[in-house]
């Protein structure tokens, strides 16, 4: 959650402001801004771009808190605009208005229609609606029919009416536009200005989006109190009379009836128009319940956790060694988390001796380095991901089947995968005792043996925060705490087959520019990567790339661009072999990424680069071998939930956490970690400075 200035302005005139979930809107922010460039006042504005606030209202009031302009104009993040004098347009009259020439207006806005790439059904839905667009006018027109797709208000008049409602969830154009009329001023469409507006393209996407405006309906009726037979008077009796008056007559809504057609087959009309009514109906009930409108779908994991769960929620006694029989290890994300969970493995194996345990992953990655390192029983590869919905539900059934065949005593989770679908899959898969992390102890959901989840600012990495969940099973730490790789012998007298002569008589540095194919917002810049090999080498290093199999196209891309040979070890089969390689390094300058925790888990000095995600969680445990971290720390970091990342993050700002790492910061990292390493330029690099982002640990290990 953050405000991003993407254009700024030592004394702007006009402030541009756009709310957006993530940033993105599926690629519409960044067209967006390529036609704000082209605006003919532009260089008069500043524009903000408002990133997680919500709800919307909130957005905007946040944006105006971060702006300095005397005119508001504020655009939706699905907007597109049509022509270059739009904010001409819309602040001409706005201004004449402040002179005392011309209606006192408080807002304009302009005209909506279709984007040009609009669907079939999208435009039989804009024609269905009767508000879903307004036509093009050629002269300043009163109506309520301008709204915060793109429009203008005056910064003195926003202030004046109270601005917008932090809480109202929807129906903020109505709250604004009432606001306005109360205070005595009017609201125009300006003349001969055009934004497009996308309309849902399905009809459970218009069902979703007009249910949620129902939804809304219930705050802004407390707010604005309504006039008319559509509302809910009563309790829960007069909510079902509602509900079951607007499902008899829908098929009659189908018929719209108006002047100009007195009858017209109009069923999207009728779905809409339903919709609205079971959102509304639906936030009344919440509403009764002293609850918010936004209630969870059902069917979620957090309703059936809320439903399954008993009303004592105190934390049962963990079991007894002797009676645990089959433990299960719950540990689907990815490689570099089942290194960090080595250390746990292996005090469980200790603290669990005459158990079978099986450890359920989700990844190929990850399931090589618990059956190579991890010390346990079974390894089981079952992925809940779906292509969709049904094909999830479907993985999810028979997952359930196999916990039930299996009848293990015992559940453990790692702290990524501790939430309520794991929680409720374990109780229905019949596990009695289920060890994972919560937010709060009083409240744990169904994970009757919790253990208190640290936050993402307390800087416990990783491998501590697993950790933690042993003193709750009533087991010591392991006799070695940190993650260690053990490469077994056969993959060192391969690697070397594999090297040749290679690094006699000058020290291998070994590059991993990878984060994962579906987490590519993790890596550095591969042209930067690519700059550093090159300066590497020319001081005497040999230079090995690392990737994992679907990370082929990257290594070659970063190899083509060097000037200097390079050694391309993507793809490699073998885990171990990759681990043996990557120990007759000097040193590994990686990414945040498997490869890199594999690297810790080796008794190599590491440089770590970090972007969007956090060295304090990431980062590196305590280790006799030196790393150094770098990031750029931008005010924005974390940019996403840790705990449960997306597979694809948009940066309205172009990862400035990551292209602000520069190639003469990890150079003087690396020459300070190698410092035989001979000097190839006039200047000798500046070694880190205490104000930098970076993390020096020698032998005394990582602070």
């Amino acid at each position: 959650m953050a405000v991003f200035q993407l254009k700024t302005h030592p004394q702007p005139l006009i402030s541009v402001i756009i709310p957006s979930r993530d940033g993105h809107a599926g690629g519409n922010v960044p067209r967006l801004l390529r036609q704000l460039e082209q605006q003919e006042r532009i260089r008069e504005a500043e524009v903000l771009l408002v990133v997680g606030e919500r709800p919307n209202g909130h957005a905007r009031n946040v944006g105006v808190d971060a702006s300095r302009g005397r005119w508001l104009v504020f655009m939706d993040d699905d907007a597109g605009l049509r022509g270059r004098d739009i904010l001409v347009q819309l602040l001409a009259p706005l201004e004449r208005s402040e002179e005392g020439d011309g209606p006192r207006l408080g807002m304009t806005g302009s005209a909506t229609t279709l984007p040009a790439d609009a669907s079939p059904f999208q435009r039989r839905v804009a024609k269905a609606l009767p508000r879903a667009l307004f036509p093009e006018v050629d002269r300043l027109t009163e109506t309520d029919m301008a709204h915060h797709l793109c429009c203008a208000l005056p910064r003195r008049v926003y202030q004046e009416i109270g601005r917008e409602s932090d809480t109202l969830e929807t129906g903020t154009d109505v709250d604004l536009r009432r606001r306005l009329v109360a205070a005595g001023y009017a609201i125009a469409v300006v003349p001969h200005t055009v934004a497009t507006h996308p309309q849902p393209a399905s009809l459970g996407e218009l069902w979703r989006k007009h249910q949620w405006y129902g939804c809304g309906r219930v705050q802004l009726d407390r707010m604005h109190p309504p006039a008319g037979r559509n509302v809910i008077k009563g309790g829960r009796l007069a909510v079902l009379a509602y509900l079951a008056r607007a499902l008899a007559t829908a098929p009659l809504r189908t018929l719209r009836y108006d002047r100009s057609t007195p009858w017209a087959w109009n069923p999207l009309l009728a779905w809409t128009d339903l919709a609205q009514k079971v959102g509304y109906a639906r936030a009344y009930w919440r509403d009764l319940q002293g609850l918010g409108p936004r209630g969870a779908p059902w069917l979620t994991s957090r309703w059936l956790e809320s439903l399954l769960q008993p009303a004592d929620h105190r934390a049962r006694r963990p079991p007894e060694p002797a009676a645990v029989r089959r433990l299960l290890v719950v540990l689907t994300a990815g490689l570099g988390d089942a290194v960090t969970f080595l250390p746990v493995l292996r005090a469980l194996r200790a603290g669990y001796p005459r158990a079978r345990i099986v450890v359920w992953v989700a990844r190929a990655g990850a399931a090589e380095v618990v059956r190579r390192q991890g010390e346990v029983d079974e390894v089981v590869q079952r992925s809940l991901d779906s292509g969709h919905r049904g094909g999830r539900l479907v993985r999810k059934l028979r997952l359930l089947a196999w916990l039930r065949r299996r009848r293990f005593d015992l559940a453990v989770v790692n702290f990524i995968n501790s939430n309520e679908e794991t929680g409720v899959l374990l109780h229905l898969g019949g596990v009695p005792a289920r060890l994972g992390y919560v937010d709060d102890l009083q409240q744990p959901g169904l994970f009757n043996l919790p253990v208190a989840r640290a936050g993402l600012d307390t800087a416990v990495v990783a491998a501590d925060r697993h950790r933690q969940l042993l003193p709750v099973l009533g087991l010591p730490d392991p006799a070695v705490i940190e993650p260690r790789w053990s490469v077994a012998g056969a993959a060192r007298r391969r690697a070397a087959d594999l090297a040749g002569g290679g690094g006699k008589g000058a020290p291998i540095i070994g590059l991993h520019p990878g984060g994962g194919a579906q987490m590519a917002w993790k890596r550095w810049p591969a042209e930067r990567f690519a700059r550093l090999a090159d300066r590497l080498a020319a001081a005497g290093a040999e230079i090995w790339i690392f990737g994992g199999a679907d990370e082929r196209r990257l290594v070659a891309e970063v190899a083509g661009a060097m000037t200097a040979p390079a050694r391309d070890w993507s793809g490699e089969p073998d885990l171990d072999v990759t681990a043996a390689l990557m120990e007759r390094c000097a040193l590994i300058v990686a990414n945040d990424s498997g490869l890199y925790n594999l690297a810790l888990a080796l008794p190599v000095p590491v440089v770590a680069l970090f972007g969007p995600t956090l060295p304090g969680l990431s980062g590196p445990w305590e280790r006799p071998t030196a790393t150094v971290v770098l990031a750029e720390d931008v005010a924005c970091r974390p940019c996403l939930d840790l705990l449960a990342p997306p597979m694809e993050l948009h940066c309205p700002i172009s990862f400035a956490c990551l292209a602000g790492i520069q190639v003469d910061e990890v150079e003087a990292a690396c020459r300070r970690l190698l410092p035989e390493m001979r000097a190839v330029s006039a200047t000798t690099p500046a070694p880190l400075g205490d104000d930098e982002i970076g993390l020096l640990a020698g032998a005394g290990g990582t602070s």
